[in-house]
Parts: C-alpha cells; sequence; structure tokens
C-alpha cells in the first residue's frame, strides 16, 4: 500500500512539474474574456493549457483573437466584453 501511495504522489508531483496538471479546469474558474466566474462547461484548449469561459459569445471572441487574452494582466480582464 505504502508503494501505491508513493506512486501516486511521484506521478502528481510529475504532472505538476511538467505542467500536465495546468491543462485541468476548475468550476471556479474566470472568463478570460469578460472576466467572470465560468463554470467549467464552455471550454477551449490553446497552446497546450485550457481556458473556461461565461458564455458561448465570449469562447468565439477567444477564438477569433487568442492573442488578445492569454497574456492579459489581471486588471484587464473583463474590458473588452460586457454582460
Amino acid at each position: 500500500m505504502k508503494k501505491l501511495f508513493s506512486l501516486f504522489f511521484v506521478l502528481l508531483f510529475t504532472a505538476s512539474s511538467f505542467g500536465w496538471a495546468e491543462s485541468a479546469v476548475s468550476s471556479g474558474s474566470i472568463c478570460p474574456v469578460s472576466g467572470e466566474k465560468a463554470s467549467g462547461k464552455i471550454t477551449h484548449a490553446y497552446q497546450g493549457k485550457t481556458y473556461s469561459f461565461c458564455c458561448p459569445k465570449c469562447l468565439k471572441e477567444f477564438k477569433n483573437h487568442p492573442e488578445k487574452y492569454v497574456n492579459l494582466n489581471p486588471e484587464s480582464v473583463g474590458e473588452h466584453h460586457h454582460h
């Protein structure tokens, strides 16, 4: 049993070291377009990272201009789209 736990922690550490765990989306994510809370139901993977959106309109905007949203400062999120 100890070996199983050890293997689990090694795999978890390896996944986080290589960024594999970063592609998971939590239900508390923030939409990069509107800055509103995103449920995790509308997602899109871009350059190895999965983004979560509050609505289909934001997803479409992100797909049309991803470079506009991937490197935004947290203060500027939501300036481009309002509900």
